[in-house]
């Protein structure tokens, strides 16, 4: 029985895979390719996964990125049992339902003292989320994360907690406190900086003013580019009102000032598409973090997020400019509650994954890992 099945297995790779005879390959069904050689399920065909002749995968990997997409196979043999016909224009790696099927990184979100750390890896591997960058809210010690980090090292990347309460009143104390947080473990990220919150009060959380000039945002910025990674900038535009014209140029003047550090915008800086169109052309080291863009945390929580996802895709502006700039959106969620976490979390995967269905495979890809990875210095996520 287990020759039978050997040679069961051997004739379907037979008629699958491509085969090189004098330098060319004969026409194959491309889905037949992807379903057979994609091990890991993540709708692409690394070189590691690769069954054919060698120079066969340098052929079909047009973009040179050590992956074949499907889109990739259909330019190359064409045809297939799609009667000739290419792909639509979205992404390769969507499976049944129009799911994008990829690996992602969550490069922000956060614990409190009611969250179960225990569920949190089990959760990730639900979402098929390989890896997460997590800091401490409240009364939860950095501590309990660290340890979380040191049991699944491949999958926690602990922050740097920066939200206390003495750098939200500007105490001196916050630079000793800061400074001790970075003594306990050689971060690789740090969390958002808080620069302008609006006052949130069913989740307790208070307004702060904090101008991008201060000492303290300097200090943070000082360490980020002392590091070699991001820094995040949590600014609510759109609950500023009046004040949002001053503080922005204080804020592009900040970011010019600082070319050098990549500057990541947390949701969105609850920024319109229009803002966000002027500011990509004009300052290369900025970037969006997704987190509360999504219609699960926009309408759950009553605030003004930016509305980037409408009915299951990009909103048309959104849309153009993920097209025209798509290493400048990163994938975050953002959990910071025990109830973030227990009834939103997995719903908002699912809708980015629907919603990155609908753009080129590569672009997806750039999103849900693949800007992480460069913006921190990441190995290749692969999906669990």
């Amino acid at each position: 029985m287990r020759q039978l099945v050997y040679c069961l297995i051997a004739g379907m790779l037979a008629f699958a895979v491509p085969v090189l005879v004098g330098g060319e390959a004969e026409a194959k069904d491309p889905r037949q390719i992807m379903g057979v050689m994609d091990g890991d399920g993540d709708g692409r065909i690394a070189k590691g996964e690769w069954k054919g002749n060698p120079r066969g995968f340098t052929k079909i990997d047009g973009d040179g990125n050590g992956y074949v997409t499907l889109e990739e196979l259909f330019s190359f043999f064409g045809g297939g049992s799609d009667g000739g016909q290419k792909p639509a224009k979205r992404s390769a790696s969507a499976a049944s339902g129009d799911a994008w099927q990829g690996p992602i990184i969550d490069v922000h979100s956060q614990v409190d003292e009611k969250t179960d750390l225990s569920s949190i890896v089990s959760m990730l591997d639900q979402a098929g989320i390989a890896k997460i960058m997590l800091s401490t809210r409240f009364k939860q010690p950095s501590s309990d994360v660290l340890e979380l980090a040191a049991r699944h090292p491949e999958r926690i990347i602990p922050a740097a907690k920066t939200k206390t309460r003495a750098f939200m009143k500007g105490n001196e104390d916050y630079r000793a406190m800061f400074a001790d947080e970075l003594d306990r473990h050689d971060y690789r990220a740090i969390a958002e900086i808080i620069m302008w919150h609006a006052a949130k009060k069913k989740v307790g959380a208070g307004k702060a003013v904090i101008a991008p000039d201060d000492p303290r945002v300097a200090m943070m910025m000082e360490a980020s580019r002392a590091k070699g990674i991001p820094f995040i900038a949590h600014v609510e535009f759109r609950a500023m009102g009046w004040d949002k014209s001053g503080y922005l140029e204080k804020l592009e003047a900040f970011m010019g000032a600082n070319r050098d550090v990549p500057v990541g915008m947390i949701h969105m800086g609850q920024l319109d598409a229009d803002d966000a169109a002027r500011l990509l052309p004009k300052h290369a080291n900025l970037f969006f973090m997704t987190s509360h863009s999504n219609p699960v945390a926009y309408e759950a929580a009553g605030q003004p997020w930016t509305r980037m996802i409408v009915d299951g895709e990009f909103a048309p502006a959104w849309k153009e400019l993920v097209l025209a700039f798509p290493d400048r959106f990163v994938l975050a969620f953002d959990n910071v509650f025990h109830f973030h976490w227990k009834d939103m979390f997995l719903p908002q995967v699912e809708v980015w994954r629907k919603t990155l269905a609908t753009v080129p495979d590569e672009i997806a890809h750039a999103i849900a890992h693949g800007n992480a990875e460069r913006l921190w210095g990441l190995p290749p996520a692969v999906r669990p």
